[in-house]
């Protein structure tokens, strides 16, 4: 008999990536120039984008972000999954990191990405809620999921990312699925197949635009997001209908939404 794994029921489809790193790399191999984040000044291709992550070097100490500077907090941040660096994500608190970067290329003799497992510890969000490597690539995979952000076009996203709803649909979500995540609004009809708090105007085939709970708007809502969910929550779509995310539940109760399911915190 096949033993759960992680507590998940075999029945369950796992990720297909043992930890964050193997995503921008495998990105990063079959399509390194695409434009992984892309800002008014900069942007980073996801070859870019991985040998960032490989030349920061985090001296010990805690690791904590903000987003209060988002360009650059963002960056570490990416970093500090793609090295199993555990850290602590608090949006009311300065950001605290001691780096120094080697030569951009130059692999950091002790890190090793395989070795980066499922199960190991990648963030706490306000020091209470821990979430492993496979909750956070099982969040960012059931979203890809529900919106199909394989599909061409691009993702946008607000710079301003202040919860952690707004880095999980945001951000992580398109980076799973190699999407380019713009951070300044291009306001040509077709560029866009995704948008987090932003309506869009496609015809791109797919193409879907979600905001927070009581927006006016014809697109998708998060009724609800639940910080021990990586901010995940009940998505209505247009129709009415609730979006089923791969690994949560949602049940309404006595008026209130119920998250279950082995997305959530430790």
């Amino acid at each position: 008999m096949i033993k759960d794994y992680l507590k998940i029921p075999t029945v369950e489809k796992l990720v297909p990536f043992p930890n964050f790193a193997t995503v921008l790399l495998q990105h990063a191999r079959e399509f390194p120039e695409k434009i992984a984040l892309n800002f008014t000044d900069e942007f980073l291709t996801y070859q870019a984008l991985a040998e960032y992550c490989e030349s920061v070097c985090f001296i010990d100490g805690v690791i904590s972000i903000s987003m209060l500077n988002p360009k650059e907090d963002l960056r570490i941040l990416l970093a500090c999954l793609y090295q199993g660096k555990t850290f602590d994500l608090n949006f009311s608190k300065e950001s605290k990191y001691d780096i120094k970067n080697v030569k951009i290329g130059e692999k950091l003799k002790y890190f090793e990405p395989p070795y980066v497992k499922l199960d190991d510890t990648a963030l706490t969000l306000n020091a209470k809620h821990t979430f492993d490597q496979y909750k956070v690539l099982l969040a960012a995979q059931a979203i890809g999921k529900a919106f199909r952000l394989f599909r061409p076009g691009a993702a946008y996203c607000p710079l301003d990312i202040t919860t952690v709803s707004d880095l999980v649909f945001g951000v992580l979500a398109p980076l799973y699925n190699c999407k380019t995540i713009e951070f300044a609004f291009n306001k040509e009809k077709n560029h866009y197949q995704y948008s987090w708090r932003h309506e869009i105007v496609s015809d791109l085939r797919d193409n879907a635009f979600i905001f927070p709970k009581n927006a006016s708007t014809q697109g998708y809502l998060l009724l609800d997001s639940f910080d021990y969910a990586m901010g995940l929550g009940p998505i209505q779509a247009p129709n009415g209908q609730i979006m089923e995310l791969l690994g949560y539940e949602f049940e309404r109760l006595n008026g209130a939404w119920k998250i279950s399911g082995h997305g959530l915190s430790c």
